[in-house]
């Protein structure tokens, strides 16, 4: 049941931080691009993303509990965090198109069920603010 718990919390961090770029663009007046995938490599390349993301998450949710502060436990130098840099790093390289300002890129999880939307400048823009001092 934890362990559930733990990725509703991780699917939630994603899908707040893809809500929030599209609300601030919307607001802006910035129309977003969706992308449905449906091609399995392409859900592959995107699924690469979403599991680093949900490593990342748990461990910074893990750290917050323990008292660690909010962005020293987001960009805390993990393996995660590299993964998660090199996922988006990789899926950026392979879909160029992803990675364009204001797109998210969605499709439905085979292994669950669940519709997925992450934005790869959005995670581009927080994973660099982890590496400013």
């Amino acid at each position: 049941m934890n362990s559930l718990l733990m990725r509703c919390a991780a699917a939630r961090i994603a899908a707040s931080m893809a809500l929030c770029a599209a609300v601030a663009g919307a607001a802006a007046g910035t129309p977003v691009h969706n992308l449905f995938l449906t091609d399995a490599r392409d859900i592959a390349d995107a699924s690469a993303v979403n599991r680093a993301l949900t490593v990342v998450s748990n461990d910074a949710a893990r750290c917050r509990r323990s008292g660690g502060g909010v962005q020293a436990c987001a960009c805390r130098p993990t393996a995660g965090l590299r993964a998660l840099r090199s996922a988006v790093d990789t899926a950026a390289a392979r879909h160029p198109s992803w990675n364009t300002d204001d797109t998210f890129v969605n499709y439905t999880d085979p292994a669950n069920g669940l519709s997925v939307a992450t934005s790869l400048p959005g995670l581009a823009r927080q994973l660099a603010s982890c590496s400013k001092p």
